[in-house]
């Protein structure tokens, strides 16, 4: 009984294409044929060569190809070369035609995503302005009542389609949680995951999951520290208070001009609990509200 090795020499697309067919693909082998004691070429058939490509390459009409999913093979051809120990084997894929009303022929599970974004206005409520200036009356003093201003919004929505999906893996890992990483050109901390909705979706003889993603953007703000990249980035509250710790490391009432417990807050240091020296900027103090993950799957 021969042998038959195969050497793959060609995969590609051939040089015409019929769109309204589908594209076409095209994978061709040369297959050595060994031969036992008292057999001859002749003997050989297309027939065995072509089994023997189904079996040992796994190539045989109606089986996808390797590389592209809405390929199908169609026709698969050996003949006999000059060399009676070498015959040329040629395998024809087809992918299904685009369809009118289709984002594309691809299965939805291998499809690029849908990305829209919306943008609008939002009120911001802040210790400083726009060009970081405190709130401050001409005395020094806070106001009590901060005006509002407005910030630049991007509500980012993402569908993908999935065979499967595990909607309570996507409740621990994404609800509620910030880019780790630059994502689709956004700075780390500057969008947040807001909601996750998964229907079931069927196209053609595909059956999946469709999910939606919907994502906030926010830049940052003046309160935050200029070195932050995103808005979502921890809060940051102004450090101050009607008390703080002297030199002895023992809270102290913050006294008015008068030597009373003053009515005004103070401004500490954002470290020691000490107040803060005249002329220094105001501290920060951080707190966290968000894990990061990295978004690059979405």
């Amino acid at each position: 009984m021969p042998s038959f090795i195969f050497e793959e020499t060609y995969d590609r697309r051939p040089g015409s294409t019929d769109a309204e067919a589908g594209q076409q693909l095209a994978r061709a082998w040369d297959c050595d044929v060994i031969l036992d004691i008292g057999e001859e070429p002749e003997d050989v058939s297309a027939a065995e060569v072509i089994a023997a490509l189904a079996l040992l390459v796994g190539v045989l009409k109606g089986v996808g190809h390797p590389n592209h999913d809405d390929a199908t093979c169609t026709k698969v051809e050996a003949d006999p070369t000059d060399d009676p120990f070498i015959w040329s084997v040629r395998a024809d894929y087809s992918e299904a035609p685009i369809q009118p009303g289709k984002p594309n022929a691809q299965k939805p599970d291998v499809r690029d995503p849908q990305v829209s974004v919306k943008c609008r206005r939002e009120p911001y409520y802040g210790a400083v302005d726009l060009l970081g200036k405190a709130y401050r009356n001409s005395a020094g003093d806070y106001f009590d009542n901060l005006p509002p201003r407005f910030i630049a919004v991007a509500s980012i929505t993402v569908v993908r389609w999935y065979l499967t999906f595990d909607i309570d893996a996507a409740l621990e890992d994404f609800i509620n949680r910030i880019n780790l990483f630059t994502w689709r050109g956004l700075p780390p901390d500057s969008v947040c995951m807001m909601d996750i909705d998964a229907q079931p979706f069927s196209e053609n003889d595909w059956n999946g999951v469709q999910v939606t993603y919907s994502l906030e953007h926010k830049p940052v703000t003046p309160d935050q520290d200029v070195t932050a990249t995103g808005g979502w980035r921890p809060s940051r509250v102004l450090d101050q208070g009607y008390n703080f710790i002297d030199g002895d490391g023992k809270k102290q009432a913050a006294p008015d001009d008068y030597g009373q417990p003053t009515r005004t807050p103070v401004l500490l240091d954002g470290l020691t609990g000490a107040r803060l020296a005249a002329g220094q900027p105001p501290k920060y103090i951080d707190f966290v509200e968000h894990f990061r993950v990295d978004f690059s799957a979405i």
